[in-house]
Parts: C-alpha cells; structure tokens; sequence
C-alpha cells in the first residue's frame, strides 16, 4: 500500500473515532456563506449539488434548503452513520 493511501486510511480512521464530536460541535456555517455559492455557481431550485466529504450532512441541510437537490459523498463509516440518521430527520420535516 503507498502511503498517500496509509494517509488516508489513517484520515478516515481519525474522523471516525471523532465523529460524534465533530457533529455535536462543529459551528455550523453562516447561511450567508450558502446564498453566495448559490449566487456563484448561478444555481436555481432544483439544480443538483454534490457534496464531497459530506461529514454528518450538516452543509447538506442548508444546501437542502435553497432548494438544491445534493448527492453526497462520505467515505467515514461513522460520519455517514450519523450522516443517515440526520437524513432520516430531514425528510421528515
């Protein structure tokens, strides 16, 4: 295995053991911060994002919201664990 790829498994290995924490604390972006990619990339409703490193989708909800449709990439298995149950409330709203 070269190591960019012992790098990244290691990466992966510390966003994991860190998950709940990032999720729990991360301060959440300015929703200023979403109304200007929007206005950048000439985004409309409807049009589909995606999302590389999605985390736990706290991006994603905000993304959502502006009326994006978002497909989101996680390699972290606990970021997408909690990623999931965040989509699960998603949808219910």
């Amino acid at each position: 295995m070269s190591e960019f790829w012992r790098l990244s498994v290691r990466r992966f290995q510390e966003f994991d053991a860190a998950a709940v924490a990032y999720d729990r604390y991360r301060p959440r972006d300015p929703v200023e911060l979403f109304k200007n990619i929007i206005k950048l990339g000439g985004l409309k409703p409807g049009a589909t994002a995606i999302e590389i490193g999605a985390g736990t989708v706290i991006a994603t909800g905000s993304l959502i919201s502006h009326g994006l449709r978002v497909v989101t990439i996680e390699p972290s298995l606990a970021m997408l664990s909690i990623a999931r149950q965040s989509w699960v409330l998603m949808l219910a709203l």
